[in-house]
């Protein structure tokens, strides 16, 4: 079930940030497309060394992550809304 359609510079993934830091999701790309992957291990070194980069990082993911989960609430109820 498609739960989300992403387009061109969004954010996709942030196993990184919570153990066991394991991607739960797949991902199918419609057509051509690239990527840009991070190490996960580095850049939770850099925010634990940079609490003030860390925290400005966590506030983009999470609204990242509270979007996305609005979204697909919403989708959700729309598929199993009774009429």
């Amino acid at each position: 079930r498609r739960l989300q359609t992403l387009h061109a510079g969004d954010l996709m993934g942030w196993s990184w940030i919570f153990p066991p830091y394991k991607w739960t999701f797949d991902l199918v790309a419609l057509e051509d497309s690239s990527a840009v992957a991070l190490d996960g291990a580095c850049l939770r070194k850099k925010c634990d060394e940079n609490p003030t980069m860390g925290y400005q990082l966590m506030k983009v993911f999470a609204q990242i992550m509270s979007n996305r989960l609005r979204a697909t609430r919403l989708q959700l109820m729309d598929v199993y809304r009774h009429d």
